[in-house]
This record gives structure tokens, C-alpha cells and sequence, in this order.
């Protein structure tokens, strides 16, 4: 017997979406849902969690298609299975963001952030009335490896409050973003160290708004050629970069003032949130320069 004719003697299996249960008759599988499974009749808050991690990951690949993303409470509302935990932490972990660039060198920009410890609370997807406000998620890690990231974001349970969002990326070592300044902005970082950038803003479904405050020091950029597939170097732009829109230094000494941009983002639905977080902070870091309209976008 080959092992084409034994796999397709194989009986078809139906797979329960609460608590992965097997069935080889589609009606014995309803017959479950509707009766015994335990996953669905008891309060068991852990077994729930892992469910809808499960779903989240289903679900990523979902929006990602729609051309109108929703933020994340919205997200988790549309899940079918009701979770009410207290708290919800993530074991240390590694996340990328990977994102294609609308013109470049054909390759995509990648963004690790490492270390990642993440905690959420409350987490419900059925929110009522006499609920809290707000879901509150304290996250911290590590961009490429270098320094430490420490943010606080507050979810609203209600429609249309806003997101917010406040906390800090503090000795950054600044060439380790080149993997994906240069495929994505043609930006290549010479030299640069941050010494911190404090973020504050707010977020809704239309657009970001606050301002971030920085110090960095020996920050040298160099623009790349941008009509060829060759990372060379723009001698005349990167000449203007270094000497007239972008200081060498920005340091605590300087008033606080000179060190403030402005946080005002339109929204591309299109996007992922981790998209709308970074372009509301580079936004941020753009107008906190005087000439800041003229770095590449």
C-alpha cells in the first residue's frame, strides 16, 4: 500500500475551537459544543487565556488584510470566548516588526525589540458598566538589544476614548536602527548615542497628539543615494544633514524647550498599531528640530 492510499484512509478529524477536543464525525463535534465542553461551562480563567492567545494569533492574520484595522480593544472585544482576569502578564519575550518599504532597496526593515516583559491589567473582552475605565498595560525591553524601553499604555473599554500613552527609550545605542533606517528611509546612522527620549501622547482612530522630549549626543547622519540599488552615500545631503538641520549634540544642558517636538500623526487605518506607535514618535522626534520638515519621510 503506497503512502498516498493509507493517508487518504485516514478518518477526516474535527477539532473543538474552545478546548481542541477531536471528533471524526462533524455532529459528534457539535454534539460537544453544545453539551460537555468544560472549557466553555467552567470559570477556569488560565485554560481561557490560553484560548485566546490562541485566537489573537488567528486574528493578527485577519486584520492584517482589512483596510480599516482597528485598535486593539476593539480587537478583543470581537472574540467569542468571555476572559475577566485581574491581571495577564507574558512570560520575557522577543517581538519584530517587520515592515516593506513603499520605495527603497526592495528590502524590508526590521525592528527587534528584545527582552520584552509585558503586563495587562485588567484583561476582559466583555466589558460592562461598572467596569474600570481603562486596561492598563505596563511593558518594558530592549530595541536591537541595546538600552531599555519602559512604557504605560491605558485601553480604553469604552468607544471613542482615547489611548494613552507615556514612557520612555533610554541609552540607545542609535547604529543599531540602521538595518532598518537605511532599507526603509535610506537614513544611515554614522554615529549617535540617546541618552533618553520621554514620550507623552494621546491616540484615537483618527490621529495621535502630545510631545516627546529628548537628549542625545554625537549624532551623525548620512543621507543614501535614493535612485539606485547601491547604498552609497549623498555627499551634498548628508553635508546638510550634519550642518544644518540635525546638531551634532542635544544634550540635558540645552532648555527643555529646544529638546520638545510635537506629536500630531494623522492615522493610516491600514496599519498595524505598532506602525501608528512608531510614526507618532518619529513624528514627535522630527519636530523637535528646526528644520526637522526636511528629513525624509
Amino acid at each position: 500500500m503506497n503512502k498516498n492510499t493509507e493517508r487518504s484512509k485516514r478518518p477526516k478529524k474535527y477539532f473543538c475551537e474552545h478546548c481542541q477536543a477531536g471528533f471524526t464525525r462533524k455532529d459528534n463535534l457539535s454534539r460537544h459544543q453544545r453539551d460537555d465542553c468544560k472549557l466553555m461551562k467552567s470559570n477556569n480563567e488560565k485554560a481561557k487565556v490560553l484560548l485566546l492567545k490562541k485566537q489573537l494569533a488567528e486574528k493578527e492574520k485577519e486584520i492584517a488584510k482589512l483596510k480599516n484595522i482597528p485598535l486593539p480593544v476593539d480587537i478583543i472585544k470581537e472574540f467569542s470566548l468571555e476572559v475577566r482576569v485581574k491581571t495577564f502578564e507574558l512570560a520575557p519575550s522577543v517581538v519584530e516588526y517587520e515592515e516593506y518599504p513603499k520605495s527603497g532597496y526592495g528590502k524590508t526593515g526590521i525592528l527587534r525589540i528584545e527582552k520584552i516583559n509585558l503586563r495587562l491589567s485588567p484583561l476582559i473582552t466583555d466589558p460592562t458598566p461598572s467596569d474600570p475605565a481603562y486596561m492598563t498595560m505596563d511593558v518594558e525591553g530592549s530595541i536591537m538589544g541595546s538600552g531599555t524601553t519602559h512604557g504605560v499604555i491605558r485601553m480604553p473599554l469604552q468607544k471613542n476614548k482615547p489611548y494613552y500613552v507615556k514612557g520612555a527609550i533610554e541609552r540607545l545605542e542609535l547604529t543599531k536602527l540602521n538595518s532598518s533606517s537605511e532599507n526603509l528611509g535610506k537614513i544611515r546612522i554614522k554615529s549617535g548615542f540617546l541618552d533618553f527620549l520621554s514620550f507623552d501622547f494621546t491616540m484615537t482612530e483618527q490621529r495621535s497628539t502630545g510631545k516627546i522630549i529628548g537628549a542625545y549626543h554625537h549624532l551623525i547622519i548620512q543621507q543614501l543615494k535614493k535612485h539606485t540599488t547601491e547604498k552609497n552615500v549623498a555627499d551634498f545631503a548628508s553635508f546638510a544633514l550634519r550642518h544644518a538641520i540635525i546638531p551634532l549634540n542635544k544634550d540635558a544642558s540645552l532648555p527643555e524647550s529646544k529638546r520638545t517636538g510635537k506629536v500630531d500623526y494623522q492615522r493610516d487605518p491600514t496599519r498595524m498599531v505598532s506602525y501608528y506607535l512608531l510614526q507618532s514618535l518619529l513624528m514627535g522626534v522630527k519636530k523637535s528640530f528646526t528644520l526637522g520638515f526636511l528629513l525624509p519621510k
